[in-house]
Parts: structure tokens; C-alpha cells; sequence
């Protein structure tokens, strides 16, 4: 079955105007909390594109150092003995609690503002907002504490003393993170390019 070359130019130039059409999945205000699975590290630093360190007394490689962890939007992507060397942009604070709502222990970074404060009874909360934004809040538990960390598109590093472990909020309006529109448009369009491929093929 041969395509006319009319149909077939409609159908290529319809997925172009697609992607200007189907309205894009919004993420405002929204974050993804990802378990770190580490303890007994101390935080070293953050950056922009999504990469996260610790430090560790043991080592992993020169005996006479240290190790230092990084994890890439929540996910392990190696440990060295070398200190890396990314543009780090993060502020960071230590908070004590009990913190009464009433004062916030906070820190800002690029005209947001996170902050960890005791809103229920037992329940240290963690909450960030952006300009006069109200709060948004990102978790709820017991034991949220001591440092934590934000860099400037949002993403935020604190330590849960309470079950001994590091997480991290993802902001998903910053995170370089393919949406599956997106995914989806690429693959048709792959897809119109295999089909013309094969068309002029047969044609010759």
C-alpha cells in the first residue's frame, strides 16, 4: 500500500503542529521525594544540573582520603577519593528542633525559600514557596533536621535523623527530566523519517 505524497506531507506537517497543540503536562509546584539510602555521610555540596555529594571518613580508593559520594537527580552515579569539581550553587542551615511554625528555621536560594518547622504535633515539616507563592509542603515525618541544603533550581537535600537517612525533594519544573510528550513526538517523528526513508527506497 503506496501513500499519496499529499496524505503523507498533511501527516508529517499534523505531528509538527502537535506538539504546539496538546497541552504540556504542568509540574508547578510540584516535587519528587527520592530516599537517598545513605547515613553517617556529611553533606559537601550541590549544583545546578542535579548533582548531589557526600563525604565519608572511610575510603574508597586512596587509603590516606576519604570517599565522596554523587548522586545525579537522586540516582548513584559513582564514588571517588578526589573531591569533584562541579559549579556548585546551594545555600545551606541547621535547624534545632522543636522549631515552632511561628519561626521557621529557612534558608533562600534564586527567590525560593525552604524551610522545616514543627506545623503538627510530633511532625517536623519540611515546606518550600517562591516569591509570595503560598507554602508548599513536601513531607511530613519525625526526625527532619540538623543540615540542610538547596540549590538554585529548587531541589532540596535533608537529612531524616529519625530513620538515620538523606533524601532529597526534586523540584520537576527544573529537573532535566525528558516529559513523555515529548518522548512521544520524538518517536513519531523517527518514525515519519523511517517511512520517507523507505519510500524513496521503492521509488528508485
Amino acid at each position: 500500500m503506496k501513500l499519496s505524497k499529499l496524505p503523507f506531507c498533511v501527516a508529517i506537517a499534523g505531528l509538527f503542529f502537535l506538539q504546539f497543540s496538546v497541552p504540556t503536562a504542568s509540574h508547578a509546584d510540584t516535587y519528587q521525594i527520592v530516599a537517598l539510602g545513605i547515613d553517617n555521610v556529611h553533606f559537601y555540596g550541590m549544583d545546578d544540573s542535579g548533582h548531589v555529594v557526600f563525604f565519608a571518613d572511610f575510603s574508597c580508593g586512596d587509603p590516606s582520603q576519604g570517599c565522596y559520594e554523587d548522586f545525579l537527580n537522586g540516582v548513584p552515579v559513582g564514588r571517588t577519593s578526589v573531591a569533584p569539581a562541579y559549579a556548585w550553587d546551594y545555600t545551606t542551615g541547621t535547624c534545632v528542633f522543636p522549631q515552632p511554625a511561628s519561626a521557621p528555621c529557612t534558608i533562600s536560594n534564586n527567590g525560593r525559600t525552604a524551610g522545616i518547622a514543627v506545623l503538627q504535633p510530633n511532625q517536623d515539616t519540611l515546606f518550600v514557596y517562591s516569591g509570595s507563592n503560598p507554602p508548599q509542603l513536601l513531607v511530613t515525618a519525625v526526625g527532619i533536621g540538623g543540615i540542610f541544603a538547596m540549590n538554585g533550581t529548587g531541589n532540596i537535600v535533608f537529612d531524616n535523623e529519625n530513620l538515620d537517612e538523606w533524601y532529597e525533594a526534586i523540584d520537576l519544573t527544573t529537573a532535566s527530566i525528558p516529559e513523555p510528550t515529548s518522548i512521544l513526538l520524538l518517536g513519531t517523528g523517527a518514525i515519519a523519517l523511517a517511512g520517507m526513508v523507505l519510500r524513496r527506497r521503492r521509488a528508485t
